[in-house]
């Protein structure tokens, strides 16, 4: 399957993801930060019952409240960007980081739009789960993969376990495989059994630009991180929901990227992406976004790249996770070394 300089659906995009790999409630609710690069005094309460979700209770409460503001550290990131653009590596990046504690946050070249690629897995994980929670049954529902497509056979980071042809797989199966090894014929499938109107009704209802009739299909850092952001507030999804969506991201395979710069130990629910116009294009983009569960401060870091193929763009994405990684510890005083 040959689908490249081709215009496909918003949705049929995912059967074009493979041959691009070269790897080896809502929002309204829950935007309350203060303006980007103002350190404030505040934090958000929240019920802190959940796992790996954290439900908002109130907005921001200003005073001590116990947990200082971070202080930005944006321009750290800033160099590391234009040292990586003027050595060559990168032609585009951006970055998006929100202290899930106290919203402060930041955005670099936030406005600039790249391909999501497979990152729209994580829509289609919410349009699933957002069904099953009026039809109990559907993730138990079984679906046959017939072999009749092979997109696994050509990614770069090869799924823990492929599917069988022939194979009798639950809905719920296929979404871990989707998200937790970015299987693409788990997520063709799981595409191919779901009315697209209701894909479609994600993005609309958490008002993430993104226009599904738009064959280039572009999305920035800012607009992405919504997804982890509703998530992690359980806004769109009930708590179970949201916890199960984020325990199959912490269980993501994919160790090369944002991982690389986080200590051993430390939970993450990440998802990568990457994107190329051919199977050995020259350019190529790369982006992972996750909720880094810090001790006692969580945060959101999302990472798009646009630039040469090769292990750089791993390593930056990785060396960006390292330096937000210390630079809330420096701050926070809680810090679990490197090993």
């Amino acid at each position: 399957m040959h689908l490249f300089c081709r215009k496909v659906p918003l949705w049929g995009l995912l059967a074009a993801l493979p041959v691009a790999f070269g790897l080896g409630a809502v929002l309204g609710k829950t935007f309350c930060s203060p303006p980007e690069q103002v350190a404030r005094v505040s934090s958000e309460l929240r019920e802190k019952t959940g796992r790996l979700t954290n439900p908002l209770l109130e907005c921001e409460v200003f005073g001590d409240q116990g947990l200082k503001a971070l202080k930005p550290f944006k321009y750290k990131i800033d160099s590391l960007l234009r040292e990586k653009i003027e050595a060559g590596v990168l032609i585009d990046g951006s970055v998006y980081f929100r202290d899930l504690n106290n919203g402060m946050w930041f955005g670099i070249n936030e406005n600039i739009a790249y391909r999501p690629a497979s990152m729209l897995k994580v829509p289609v994980m919410l349009a699933y789960f957002k069904l099953a929670e009026s039809d109990p049954g559907l993730l138990g529902r079984k679906i046959v993969f017939r072999g009749s497509f092979d997109l696994s056979r050509l990614q770069g980071v090869a799924p823990e376990t492929e599917l069988v042809p022939g194979g009798i797989y639950t809905v719920d199966e296929l979404i871990f495989r989707m998200i937790a090894y970015s299987d693409n014929n788990a997520a063709q499938l799981l595409v191919d059994n779901i009315d697209k109107s209701l894909l479609d009704r994600v993005l609309h209802d958490l008002d993430v630009n993104i226009n599904p009739g738009d064959y280039e299909h572009m999305i920035t850092v800012h607009s992405y991180a919504g997804f982890f952001r509703v998530l992690y507030n359980a806004s769109y999804l009930s708590r179970e929901f949201s916890e199960k969506a984020l325990d199959i991201l912490s269980r993501s395979s994919f160790s090369e990227g944002m991982r690389a710069g986080i200590p051993p130990g430390v939970p993450t629910a990440t998802k990568f992406g990457e994107w190329g116009d051919s199977p050995d294009s020259a350019i190529v983009q790369l982006h992972e976004f996750g909720i880094v569960y810090f001790p006692d401060r969580p945060y959101l870091l999302g990472i798009m790249t646009r630039g040469k193929r090769g292990r750089e763009m791993e390593a930056l994405i990785g060396e960006i996770s390292r330096v937000v990684y210390q630079s809330v510890s420096e701050q926070h005083g809680t810090e679990r070394p490197m090993q």
